[in-house]
């Protein structure tokens, strides 16, 4: 029987190495995001919390009977270096926002304060 191998961050006895600041903890931002749930159907928001594979996007407070945790979309950030794009999950959605765990990396140069629209 084959044994599975398991990836995780280089540790020292049981203290694990960290990893880049941006990638766990959110940082406070301001960004305009368009929410692509279809082709035609989206949602607007302010990014209020982001980290390389987390936002916190504040939106009305009726987007939460329209999604569904596990449900993917398309987010299009409008930040000072441009409108990013990237696929993302819905993890949580209350009456204040959406949570989503992003699929793809958010460049690390967004975490400059400039970038950041702080």
């Amino acid at each position: 029987m084959a044994e599975t191998q398991r990836t995780e961050a280089p540790s020292i006895g049981n203290v694990r190495a960290p990893k880049a600041e941006a990638e766990c903890r959110p940082q406070p931002v301001s960004w305009s995001v368009r929410v692509w749930l279809h082709e035609d159907v989206f949602f607007t928001g302010c990014a209020i919390g982001a980290s390389a594979r987390a936002m916190r996007i504040k939106t009305s407070d009726k987007v939460a009977a329209f999604v569904s945790a596990g449900d993917l979309c398309r987010l299009e950030i409008d930040t000072t270096l441009g409108v990013l794009s990237c696929t993302a999950e819905i993890r949580r959605a209350d009456r204040d926002g959406v949570d989503f765990e992003i699929r793809e990396s958010l460049p690390p140069r967004l975490w400059d304060t400039n970038a950041a629209g702080r």
